[in-house]
This record gives C-alpha cells, structure tokens and sequence, in this order.
C-alpha cells in the first residue's frame, strides 16, 4: 500500500526510463488551498523579519553608511552633530544649529585666531572670551578665509554680526560693550538666519 502524500512509478516506467502524462501525476500536486496557505505563511515570516530589520536598521543608527546618521542641512549636506573625538573644541547652540568651537581665552589665542587657517567647516569656529565687557574689534590680517564674527552680550544674545573680507585690514567693531565673539565660515549666520538677538547657548564652563 502506497501512504498517503507520496507517489511512486510503476515498473515498467522505471524500466523505460521515460516521461508519460501518467507519471505526471506523481509529482504530488497540491490542492490550490493548500498552496495558498502555504505562500501566506511565507509571506507572513518574511514580513516580520523584514519590520525586525527596519528596527535594528534604525535603533543601531547606521552611522557608517553614507549619508545616514547626521542631520542635513538646508542645502543637502551631512553636518556632524557631536563633537566627541575632537579635540579642543566644545559644542555650542544657537537654536537648533550645533557647533564645534575653539576657546580663546588668553591674549595669545585672542590675538592669533584663525589665522593660518585655509579651511572651516559649516559646524566649526572659534568663541572669543573676555574677562569684561569691551568694544571689541577685528580685522583679517593674515586670514585668508572668509569669517563672519558675532558679537555676544554677557546674557548670550547677539548683539551685532559683521561679515569680514580675508586678507584685508578694516576694523570690524562691536556696537556695544561685549564680553564674546563668535567667528564662523563667511555666511554660516545668513546661511541659518542667525540675526542679532538670537540667544547663544555657550559651553559649559564658560562664563
């Protein structure tokens, strides 16, 4: 007795070796509710591995592919939005905008700033602190990038921005008395309509 679900030929088709619409019917076809049951388990495990993926595509960040893991900014470019495993700078906030700043502190790093320097990031800049409020000026003597300065009162709004040519010797000075100044790439302010009195949040310790 042949069991149920399997099929076998018959002597004389294992001696002829040869494919007949009999033996078709051993190739153990399914009832068409069968097949279909079976192709909606299919479909049902490939979907909940498929949403499983999606999760842990997106839980895990997926930082190292290209384009993904940042946040864009207006014009389509990744900008980084931590500043861990950069040395020497600190974040700092104006709204939703994050930055990576240098600190100078002394009369030494005030007086040199960026010179030297042939390329800043969107995200990167340098924070000017003075131990009180000043007129403070600038000029781009030996900077042969373009900068635009911000000028910050003790409360952290900015007071007035200037746009600075490089290589050029015109003053470029505070409306009031200030104790920072902000100096990013040359249009990073317009670029993220930055304007005066806007709050800066400064790095900790800063004061």
């Amino acid at each position: 007795m042949t069991p149920r679900g399997h099929c076998v030929a018959s002597s004389s088709q294992k001696r002829a070796f040869q494919f007949t619409p009999r033996m078709l019917g051993c190739l153990c076809p399914r009832t068409p509710d069968v097949v279909a049951n079976r192709l909606m388990l299919v479909s049902r495990t490939v979907r909940r591995w498929a949403s499983r993926l999606v999760f842990l595509f997106f839980a895990c960040g997926c930082t190292g592919l290209p384009g993904v893991g940042g946040p864009a900014s207006d014009d389509g470019r990744t900008v980084r939005s931590s500043c861990d495993g950069r040395p020497d700078v600190e974040p700092l906030r104006i709204g939703v905008h994050s930055f990576c700043v240098a600190i100078a502190l002394t009369p030494q790093a005030r007086e040199e700033g960026l010179m030297g320097r042939d390329f800043l990031a969107d995200d990167e800049g340098m924070l000017f602190v003075y131990d009180s409020p000043q007129i403070l000026s600038f000029w781009m003597l030996n900077t042969s990038i373009p900068l635009d300065v911000a000028f910050i009162r003790d409360d952290g709004t900015i007071s007035s921005i200037e746009s600075m040519t490089p290589l050029t010797t015109n003053q470029h000075r505070s409306a009031e008395p200030v104790r920072f100044a902000l100096e990013l790439a040359g249009g990073e302010f317009t670029r993220r309509d930055i304007a005066p009195g806007d709050k800066v949040d400064l790095p900790p310790g800063v004061e």
